[in-house]
Formats: C-alpha cells, structure tokens, sequence
C-alpha cells in the first residue's frame, strides 16, 4: 500500500474507532468511509485485528513525537507538564469511553503495547520533567524522582481500569484533570505552586 493510502486508511480508521468504540465499527463501515470495497481494503490489511495494532503503534509514535517536541519547546518543566497535559486532555476529549474498553477486552495485545511502550515513554518523561523541575526549583527538593514517576504512572493505569473507572460513570478527561493537578500540587515548591494556581484554568481546568 502507498504511504499516503496507508496513513488516510490509519487516520480515518482511528477517528471512527475513537468515536463509535471499535467493537461496533465494521471493515464494511471502515471501507465506505473511505470509498472503497471491502475487498480493496483486505489488500491493505489481512484482518480488523492488524488494522487495530496499525492504529496502536501510531497512535504511541504520534504521542511521542508530540510530547518530545513540548519538552524542546516549554520554557521550564512545570510550562513542559502544562502543555503536555493540555494535549492529552484535548486527545482523551475526542476518545469514546468504549474505546479503552474494547482494547483492555478484546484486543489485549494492543493494549499490552500501549502499556509496555507509551506507559514507560511517560515514565521517563515524568522522571525527567522532575529531575529538571527540582534543579529550576520549581518542584520541591525533597522529592525522589522515579518513585514519584512510578505514582503518577499507577494512577494513570488506575484511571485507565474499565473495572474500577467505567466509561459509563466516570469521564476520562475529568480523571485526568484530577490526577495532573494532584501530582503537580504534590511536587510543586511555592515558587512553582503561584505559577501553576495563575495557569491551571488555561492549561488543564478549561482545557477541553
């Protein structure tokens, strides 16, 4: 398959897996949304499974690149945690809570990779967000970086578990909004605590 037929197929696919939850998209709802037949779309892939692991690994290299080209750009690491967690807000708005459900349930494989790839990106990004934020004292001094990194990586698993979040009672981005501003109010000095009470409506409370 070409590059920009696979990324057209990768992208469309993905937004209607996102909006509808993938269980309830069909191959025949992926090929009329992209105008063509069933047939067609089974030279691209062999099965909606290999479409589903396609769509993973993209979507973990796309959060990559995003969260690496922040940390370049932010102009200290609270500003750097601000932004990406504006960013993950605004990807979690445009996710039915179906979505992670049928990953955990039915395609468990995918859901593995997200949690031995993306997970330990964020892991490393955290840890070193707070080793930065501790030496521009903008995070408090006594804190131990990488316990602190594996906390905010098991809340974030926490608030992914269909079984103790459900979907259906608990929206993602207001669990998200929660556990961020828990973990910078946590690690923050008082230096760090007056910029972050002046820009978490901006960067996470209205973030949407």
């Amino acid at each position: 398959m070409e590059s920009k037929e696979k990324e057209n197929l990768i992208q469309q696919a993905t937004f209607l897996f996102m909006k509808y939850g993938i269980k309830s998209v069909s191959m025949d709802d992926i090929s009329k949304e992209l105008g063509i037949s069933k047939k067609t779309l089974y030279t691209y892939v062999d099965n909606k499974r290999e479409l589903v692991k396609l769509i993973t690994l993209n979507m973990i290299e796309m959060e990559q690149a995003v969260c690496n080209s922040i940390k370049k750009e932010a102009t200290n690491a609270l500003d750097e945690m601000l932004k990406i967690s504006r960013h993950i807000i605004q990807f979690i708005g445009l996710m039915t809570p179906s979505f992670t459900y049928d990953l955990q349930k039915y395609y468990k494989q995918c859901w593995i990779l997200i949690e031995e790839e993306h997970f330990s990106f964020i892991e490393s990004i955290v840890k070193d967000n707070l080793i930065a934020g501790i030496k521009e004292k903008m995070y408090r001094s006594n804190i131990h970086p990488e316990i602190a990194a594996k906390l905010y990586m098991a809340q974030a698993k926490l608030i992914s578990d269909e079984d103790i979040f459900p979907g259906s009672k608990f929206e993602k981005v207001v669990l998200f909004k929660e556990m961020i501003l828990a973990h910078l109010h946590g690690v923050a000095s008082d230096k760090g605590l007056k910029i972050l009470k002046k820009n978490e409506n901006k960067y996470v409370l209205d973030a949407k």
